[in-house]
């Protein structure tokens, strides 16, 4: 629950900051970080299967349903981006 928490804390963060810096909206950003994410799950990929070195007890999350959270939120946010073109009106660039 923690690492949840940790990993939704950094989430935000990067967005605002990616918002800020790059000048984009908070969706955009959002999808950015979700890409660098997903990118970043495929290439540890297999330091994190049950027994390898970043998961030697297996409590960690399976690194497939990883993956498939990571895709599901990108096709989310994607869809949102889609269905409601406005909210890239928003982010830290306007304040």
């Amino acid at each position: 629950m923690k690492g949840i928490l940790i990993r939704g804390v950094l989430f935000f963060i990067f967005v605002a900051g990616g918002s800020y810096l790059f000048e984009v909206s908070y969706l955009g950003a959002a999808i950015l970080v979700t890409v660098v994410s997903f990118l970043g799950a495929v290439v540890t990929e297999g330091e994190y299967m049950p027994g390898e070195i970043d998961n030697p007890d297996g409590t960690e999350l399976h690194p497939y349903k990883l993956l498939a959270g990571i895709t599901v939120t990108l096709v989310l946010l994607i869809l949102l981006a889609y269905l409601f073109p406005y909210l890239n009106e928003f982010g830290v660039y306007g304040s």
